[in-house]
């Protein structure tokens, strides 16, 4: 969260931040995390022409959910490969998890998150290939 506010402000966009979790105890888990949220600020950063990114990231009901809400533009992105959605369609599905990407009405992106702090069938120690 703090490198992603860090890079926000080098870029002149004025970043709002709201952590409701402590830590994420699968640290391979935690570091597929920081890609997809270092990747979806890159994408901010590069695409958007934002003022504003809003980053939530919030634990409830054994869920981690992670939104990047920006008040860019995004006119052709969801559609345009080599932009990093893809990346982080993939490192979501390898944790068992949901990506939703929104275009926002007044413009800009929202994605939305939703990982299982725990796997299926598994325990709070599962790893993730984290290549990419």
């Amino acid at each position: 969260m703090e490198a992603a506010q860090l890079r926000l402000k080098e870029a002149g966009i004025a970043p709002e931040l709201e952590q409701q979790i402590s830590s994420i105890e699968d640290s391979s888990k935690e570091t597929m995390i920081a890609y997809i949220l270092k990747e979806a600020v890159t994408n901010v950063i590069g695409h958007s022409n934002a003022t504003v990114c809003k980053i939530r990231v919030i634990q409830t009901n054994n869920y981690l959910h992670l939104q990047v809400e920006d008040n860019g533009g995004y006119d052709n992105m969801l559609s345009q490969d080599g932009n990093g959605l893809d990346g982080i369609r993939k490192r979501v599905s390898l944790m068992k998890g949901e990506a939703h990407f929104h275009k926002r009405i007044n413009g800009g992106l929202h994605l939305i998150v939703k990982v299982p702090m725990q796997t299926e069938g598994g325990n709070s120690n599962d790893s993730f290939a984290v290549g990419g």
